[in-house]
């Protein structure tokens, strides 16, 4: 509990502008303290006697600390001062209760008044008030624990104490005043003047217009902080850091106000102008009279106005000023009402309150948690993503901490929130939470308790949405980069944030667009025999559905994954296995696809003895990029396909990581990275980089299909008995470059990129020269040669004549040249 706390003043609205006067007044005495024989000059000279009393030995010290390094920041100033109010209006409303005499009657209010002319600022409310041995005690030392211990507690490296043990939030007040006075008065006391330069303070009983209860505290502001006196910044202040105080707070604001005045410049003119058309219509009016006609007034075409001419001027200008209380804190703390009384609508128009968010949330908690640190909270999910932290390497949480509705900060540090639902917005407030002294930072185990439980409120918001499957949908599409990276990261959370992955397979294809599956899901659809989780990672579903190496899972109805994300297959390397199941990336060496009987085990066997050539002849064409030639148990009716080692990443992966490094450089690719994956994973991909992306491939075949079985026609003829690898590679060039041609083709489709497009392009043209029997020894065309003179008989076409005959044209300048040579 405070012990530096604030009260405040009756009869607000009859003796207000008493109150200021009589503050202005005492700015401008003068105070002499006699203390161990010298005489301390507190700005003034004050006519009443009262006890001049030093501080204590060490305030000096705690003054020094307080102003120099205690706070960061000098606004924190009026968010102590507005602390200290409310606690003073907590007391006399417990009071009030069991002693009348407290005068329950009064509104309790908190009110903020600039004076810029004097540079004073007033802080008043009608709260408990203090007495003079209060005043002593609260203002006059740091609390009952004594200086000394504060002190040393302040030193401490690591151990800071609380600010509510020593109660010196008051003396931040000292941030921005050179001068503190303090006026107050409890039911209990007279009314007592409290007045210090931060050095030495004395009390003096208040003679001048007593009030019934309450505190008033007027800083008197320094030369370099009268921005403190503006009352835009001053009620940024207020909602920053106090609008969710539980009494109303009051800001005197002066509007600037316009109001039409006559414009006394024009005025003669128009009177004049009046006058002038008065005479005219007079000279009609007496010529109709004598003809017999009627003058229509209205036919004056120079019609000046019945009212001379008006300006807009402010009122200030007039020498006046409008100027009220205004209330700051209207908005209320939604979080501190019991959740089951707060209505859909309510929880909306909070949340478009504090984010200027027109699109309601998606969702939101709205909990209490008792226990060692009791808090509560309400957090929401914004409809769309915040742009700002998808490219952010370390994003920060957005959700305000409060203590006792008071804020406190939003940059709770790394270890607070997990960066993986750092999109929340809302609000956490804590009760009798552990505050270092200066009440800028927190405590950080206790933040943890409290960042771990909110974690595990949030995920459970997330699941429960996950029981709609259209909102979860638009969850998915705006977040799944986030969960997905708490997969990757694998902490604690690892198996809840598992089950809350989603994705498109070759199941959900066929339903709607929207339709997705879980892991739990895909899992109840296994095969009986199926040991593993097919998946297979592509830039398109389109890619993923027609790619070879899909073809004999879909055909025998075996589910797969696909990857559109290019964070999914980089979460693998982490997330190896759900519930048992390992994940099986088809795109891999290793990978077993469908059954696998001592039949068809066989069978491939055979298959391999039957085409040896032609796999010899492969490893021999291709042997700067493959190093194995097998037959394929993946594909269908593709006649190829390329395969990366296992512990290589696939096609896709090399693909979206040559993107990257050319559309945006090495540092933002690294920073790509560092998004998706773990730091120690990072640091071992981009050190295994060189050695991942320039692996030689596997290359499968399919012996079924009748380009393979052409092919294999041609190299049984070619891949003789005693035939060297010389021999080979020169007997058939075509079909060298056929091989060739079908295996970029069988890279692109499984994800790869053309190595050498150029030389892909020459290999195409080769093809269509040999499908039209051009030879390749067949002559070009030779192109048409033009002799230079044909250039200067270019006739004009509008002329008729030759553009170098014609005479009287003038030279172009150098000017006009460089034009047209543009």
């Amino acid at each position: 509990m405070r012990h530096a706390h604030t009260g405040g003043q009756t009869g607000w609205d009859n003796s207000i502008d008493f109150l200021l006067e009589d503050f202005v007044v005492v700015g401008s005495l003068h105070v002499l303290v006699e203390r161990s024989g010298e005489t301390a000059n507190l700005a003034g000279t004050l006519d009443i006697k009262g006890e001049a009393r030093p501080f204590q030995a060490e305030v000096n010290k705690l003054m020094h600390l307080i102003i120099n390094s205690l706070y960061s920041k000098k606004e924190i100033f009026l968010r102590e001062l507005i602390s200290n109010a409310a606690d003073a209006l907590d007391k006399v409303r417990l009071h009030s209760l069991t002693n009348p005499n407290l005068g329950s009657e009064l509104e309790l209010t908190i009110k903020i008044r600039a004076d810029k002319p004097a540079r004073l600022l007033h802080i008043v409310d009608t709260g408990i008030g203090m007495s003079e041995s209060e005043l002593h005690n609260n203002l006059g030392q740091i609390a009952h624990s004594g200086t000394a211990e504060f002190l040393k507690t302040l030193k401490a490296e690591d151990s800071k104490n609380l600010i509510g043990q020593f109660g010196v939030g008051f003396y931040s007040a000292f941030l921005v005043s050179d001068k503190v006075t303090v006026k107050s008065k409890s039911a209990t006391d007279d009314q007592y003047l409290w007045v210090s330069n931060s050095s030495s303070y004395v009390v003096a009983r208040d003679e001048a217009g007593p009030f019934v209860r309450g505190t008033t505290v007027t800083l008197h502001i320094k030369n370099d902080s009268v921005s403190f006196l503006e009352q835009e910044k001053l009620e940024k202040l207020i909602k920053t850091y106090s609008q969710f105080i539980d009494y109303p707070i009051y800001l005197y604001k002066v509007e600037e106000q316009e109001v039409e005045v006559e414009d006394e410049e024009k005025k003669a003119e128009w009177e004049k102008k009046k006058a002038e058309k008065e005479a005219r219509l007079k000279e009609k009016e007496e010529a109709g009279e004598k003809e017999g006609t009627v003058v229509d007034k209205h036919e004056e075409e120079d019609d000046i106005g019945d009212e001379p001419p008006k300006k807009t001027i402010t009122v200030a200008s007039l020498g006046k000023t409008i100027a009220d209380y205004a209330l700051m804190n209207s908005v209320k703390p939604l979080w501190a009402r019991d959740p089951s009384e707060v209505t859909k609508d309510e929880y909306h128009s909070f949340y478009k309150s504090f984010t200027e968010d027109e699109k309601p949330p998606l969702a939101y908690v709205h909990f209490k948690v008792e226990g060692n640190v009791p808090f509560r909270a309400l957090l929401y999910i914004p409809r769309k993503a915040p742009f700002e932290i998808l490219d952010n390497l370390n994003p920060k949480s957005d959700i305000s901490f409060h203590v006792n509705r008071i804020f406190i900060t939003k940059d709770l540090g790394d270890d607070f929130l997990r960066k993986y639902i750092s999109f929340v917005k809302g609000f956490c407030d804590a009760t009798d939470f552990p505050l270092q002294v200066s009440r800028e930072s927190v405590r950080r185990s206790n933040l943890r308790i409290v960042g771990n439980k909110i974690t595990k409120k949030v995920l459970d918001l997330i699941k429960n949405l996950a029981k709609d499957p259209e909102e979860y949908y638009d969850f998915w599409k705006e977040y799944s980069k986030f969960i997905k990276l708490g997969v990757a990261e694998g902490d604690a959370n690892k198996e809840r944030l598992a089950a809350l992955l989603r994705y498109q397979s070759s199941y959900t294809i066929g339903k709607d667009e929207k339709a997705l599956t879980s892991l739990e899901d895909y899992v109840s659809r296994m095969k009986k025999n199926q040991k593993v989780i097919y998946f297979l990672s592509c830039q398109t579903i389109y890619e993923c559905k027609t790619s070879p190496l899909s073809e004999n899972l879909i055909k025998f109805a075996y589910e797969i994954l696909f990857f559109t994300d290019s964070i999914d297959e980089f979460i693998m390397q982490s997330f190896r296995e759900y519930k048992d199941y390992r994940f099986q990336n088809i795109a891999k060496d290793g990978a077993k696809i469908g059954e696998h009987s001592k039949k068809r085990k066989e069978y491939i066997k055979q298959q391999e003895a039957a085409y040896e050539s032609l796999i010899k002849f492969l490893l021999l064409v291709l042997n700067d990029e493959v190093d194995r030639v097998t037959i394929s148990s993946r594909l269908h009716s593709s006649p190829f396909a390329a395969i990366t080692k296992e512990w290589a990443h696939s096609g896709t992966m090399q693909r979206v990581q040559n993107t990257r490094t050319r559309d945006r450089g090495i540092h933002e690719c690294v920073l790509f990275l560092h998004q998706l994956i773990h730091y120690a994973l990072l640091i071992k991909l981009l050190l295994a980089a060189r050695i991942y992306f320039n692996q030689k491939l596997k290359l499968e075949i399919n012996p079924r299909h009748p380009i393979v079985k052409k092919l294999l026609t041609k190299t049984d003829a070619i891949v003789a008995e005693g035939a060297t690898d010389e021999d080979i590679l020169l007997a058939d060039p075509e079909l060298n470059d056929m091989c060739r041609m079908l295996y970029e083709m069988a890279k692109v489709r499984s994800g790869y990129e053309f190595k050498d497009p150029i030389k892909f392009s020459k290999l195409l043209e080769s093809s269509v020269l040999r499908f039209y029997n051009i030879g390749s020894d067949e002559v070009l065309e030779e192109e048409p040669v033009f002799d230079d003179d044909d250039a200067g008989e270019t006739k004009d076409e509008e002329g008729g004549k030759d553009m170098d005959d014609e005479e009287g044209g003038e030279t172009p300048s150098a000017e006009e040249s460089e034009r047209d040579e543009l």
